[in-house]
């Protein structure tokens, strides 16, 4: 029972959890920010005399449109982070990177399309009422609150309680609908030799994205869509850098450490390589990578065979340039 209620997440995949939730909340805050202004222009009132108030800890002076968006933005980002996170949580484990994320993104799209189809019903079902209809179960709160345009006021509510009845049936269908997808028996028994493994995600174009990331000649660059960890052994003098082509961090790394390199050893006497961490699995349990990798284009520097320091966890360029002056000048 006790895992239920605190479940035990591999580290390595924890920070593409992190990663997508943090995406979701970005996405469902501007959906949040847009829904607002569209509701905003149908009463104003709703939120003068309801929102402004509820989020008056979050007032800082903005004028009433920015505010507006700021209360879009709070109170959907954390329906989108929530989303993504569960959906993270279901299909991320034990499954290719890429094919995670593209799963997590359909789950999302599934959230986004019941909010909206249900916010649309419940703007459809205040015009259809009319601002003739039997309003009396309303009539105590907007006299508290002092409305004087109740139609306007009511089909905003209506609109606002159906996004968030749309985006928690969303959520519903998409933790029913998107599952992992099971390994074939070939697939399973891939993971004993390292031609099979390319089925469990490295890219064997990687090289062709890269170019898009860097101004690094290619030839510089040993790419490889699988490996395993006795690829360090054949590294006498150079640097190790694990891409994570579904992550923004990874990326970005990659371009940073390419460029340095490319200033720094104008001679070429480092060799660089590059493996995707979608099919470096065996790195996972390597003592010096063990709990080091999450994503973030992590980086070894290598001398002889043996890693002499590493980038860590997380994004942190500031090691890049010092770490690599430090190998150039090791003997």
């Amino acid at each position: 029972m006790l895992r239920f209620i605190i479940p035990r997440i591999a580290l390595n995949d924890l920070w593409p959890m992190i990663i997508v939730a943090v995406c979701g909340a970005l996405v469902a805050g501007g959906y949040g920010i847009v829904h607002d202004q569209m509701t905003y222009a149908i009463s104003e009132e709703y939120f003068s005399k309801l929102k402004f108030d509820q989020f008056r800890w979050a007032d800082v002076g903005l004028p009433d449109r920015l505010f507006v968006a700021e209360i879009g933005f709070l109170a959907t980002w954390w329906v989108g982070f929530f989303c993504a996170w569960f959906l993270g949580r279901r299909v991320i484990p034990n499954q290719p990177r890429r094919r995670a994320v593209g799963q997590v993104a359909n789950g999302c799209a599934i959230v986004f399309v019941s909010t909206l189809l249900c916010g649309i019903v419940g703007f459809g079902y205040g015009l259809w009422r009319g601002p003739e209809a039997d309003y009396s179960y309303w009539e105590q709160t907007l006299y508290d609150l002092g409305i004087e345009q109740k139609w306007a006021f009511i089909r905003v509510a209506y609109i606002h309680i159906a996004s968030y009845v749309g985006g928690l049936t969303g959520l519903v269908l998409a933790l029913v609908f998107v599952r992992p997808v099971k390994k074939l028996k070939s697939e399973a028994a891939a993971v004993t030799d390292a031609h099979s493994r390319s089925e469990q995600g490295g890219d064997p174009n990687g090289l062709e994205s890269l170019a898009k990331y860097t101004q690094m000649p290619m030839e510089r660059i040993q790419y490889y869509a699988e490996s395993d960890t006795t690829l360090i052994a054949e590294i006498e003098h150079g640097i190790l850098f694990i891409m994570a082509f579904w992550s923004g961090p990874s990326v970005k790394a990659f371009g940073e450490i390419t460029e340095i390199i490319n200033r720094l050893d104008r001679n070429a006497t480092l060799q660089f390589v590059v493996i995707d961490t979608d099919g470096a699995q065996p790195f996972y349990e390597h003592p010096d990578f063990v709990g080091k990798m999450g994503g973030w284009g992590e980086i070894a520097w290598i001398k002889d065979g043996a890693v002499q320091c590493m980038s860590g966890l997380g994004y942190n360029p500031d090691c890049f340039e010092p770490n690599t002056k430090a190998l150039l000048d090791t003997p």
